[in-house]
């Protein structure tokens, strides 16, 4: 099958006739109908029905529309990638942090004519974005509790994984949540607090970490946070006029970045650490932009 059929089969969808699809491509009614032919023969069924009005689909053409729809939408991107301009490009995935995104701007400040693409998203999109080479590198934080399932899901992707920094993890409350004035939080003190923002489904996040935590002989399956988002507009909005607060990494904001407000208050009476880190194709040569993002997280993880 070539992609010379499709296009005339979807002309011919279009134009509602064998004459009409011609005059589209700029060639013959014998040439279309030959194409036709020739694509319903390779499929071993007919794709038009011929009436005295022209031609209309067949239950099995109305199938293959649709195929042949999304094979020549992705033919399209694939032409467009081609026109890209290549070089100074660095597509990179991200957990929801404000930390990464200030880290983004600093590199886009220091290489202002690089092609920039940001994606943010579970642990398990941010993995699956750098197995399919739509990000070159994936920055993540997950629970040193599932490390050990985090780095077998990292080598069956067929990536490896740098670890840049380990630290505790914390609660991030604005000037509304009622934790706000606390200097320090326990475990306890999130017990039937319905306050928290949680991400989309991520079982290596810290939010699931605390739902398998037992506070004596209770199970933490009160720990249910009202909002799901990967949104940072959201989060942030509801922070600065909301009673919630995000349980969070303590990695904080790079010297300069506006908090809003936003205090950061350790959980003191548990050993709770998070990793983070860099997912990467084993054996991949990193691009200038996507090497110096790294030294900037590294030189960054190392002052705080």
């Amino acid at each position: 099958m070539e992609v010379k059929q499709l296009e005339f089969f979807l002309a011919c969808v279009e134009r509602g006739s064998l004459t009409g699809a011609a005059e589209k491509l700029y060639t013959t009614q014998p040439n279309v109908s030959k194409v036709i032919r020739t694509l319903e023969e390779e499929l071993h069924a007919p794709l038009f029905d011929r009436t005295s009005r022209g031609i209309e689909l067949t239950e099995f053409g109305r199938l293959v529309y649709r195929y042949a729809c999304d094979a020549m939408s992705g033919i399209h991107h694939l032409e467009r990638l081609a026109d890209r301009p290549s070089g100074n490009a660095f597509c990179v995935s991200t957990y929801q942090s404000n930390t990464m995104m200030q880290l983004l701007v600093d590199l886009y400040e220091e290489m202002p004519g690089m092609r920039l693409e940001h994606r943010r998203g579970s642990t398990e999109e941010i993995l699956m974005q750098v197995k399919r080479g739509l990000s070159e590198i994936g920055i993540l934080a997950v629970t040193k509790k599932h490390s050990e399932a985090f780095l077998r899901q990292v080598q069956h992707a067929g990536l490896s994984f740098q670890e840049i920094a380990e630290r505790t993890a914390c609660v991030y409350a604005g000037p509304h949540s009622e934790l706000y004035d606390r200097e320090s939080l326990s475990y306890e003190d999130l017990v039937e607090k319905p306050i928290f923002i949680g991400p989309m489904n991520d079982y290596f996040s810290i939010e699931d970490d605390l739902r398998d935590t037992k506070l004596g002989n209770i199970e933490n399956e009160f720990y249910e946070p009202v909002v799901h988002t990967n949104s940072e507009h959201l989060t942030r909005a509801l922070m600065m006029r909301c009673n919630v607060a995000v349980v969070g990494i303590d990695f904080d904001p790079p010297e300069g970045t506006d908090t809003g407000e936003v205090r950061k208050i350790p959980i003191v009476d548990r050993d709770l650490h998070m990793i983070l880190g860099a997912a990467v194709r084993k054996e991949h040569v990193l691009s200038h932009p996507a090497a110096r993002f790294l030294e900037m997280i590294n030189d960054y993880a190392g002052r705080v």
